[in-house]
């Protein structure tokens, strides 16, 4: 059996943009219903590559879309980090279908960040499944 490896058509670890950069409108960012508060902002103050990431705070409710993309095996992988004290929740989502009035959002992938019960939880349709 051989493993084939194939380059990702997409990735974006922010670090492409200059630090404090608002992200409405930046590299295909925007924020949920094309709010700009929303969008979400580059800061340096934790990354996992140097020298940016996207800071998630309050209201920040990020969208990226993408175009041509909807044939084929997607493998996603985002990285996230909530400091000890944080309260609430936090959600990472994948949706097959969105436009900014919401009329045709359609969600395939949920999960849960909830720092109050201390438990990350995928939700909807494909929880727990795994790949292969």
């Amino acid at each position: 059996m051989s493993l084939e490896f194939q380059v990702p058509d997409w990735c974006d670890n922010f670090d492409s943009y200059p630090t404090n950069t608002q992200l409405q409108g930046v590299g295909g960012w925007k924020g949920w219903g094309n709010d700009p508060a929303a969008a979400g902002w580059t800061r340096d103050t934790q990354a996992r590559s140097t020298p940016n990431s996207i800071e998630i705070i309050n209201f920040t409710d990020a969208v990226h879309e993408y175009t041509d993309h909807n044939t084929g095996i997607w493998y996603y992988t985002a990285w996230q980090y909530i400091p000890a004290a944080s309260t609430g929740e936090s959600y990472f989502i994948l949706l097959n279908q969105y436009d900014d009035a919401g009329a045709t959002n359609n969600w395939s992938v949920q999960v849960d960040f909830n720092m109050d019960s201390d438990l990350v939880v995928a939700e909807g349709e494909a929880a727990g499944k795994r790949c292969p």
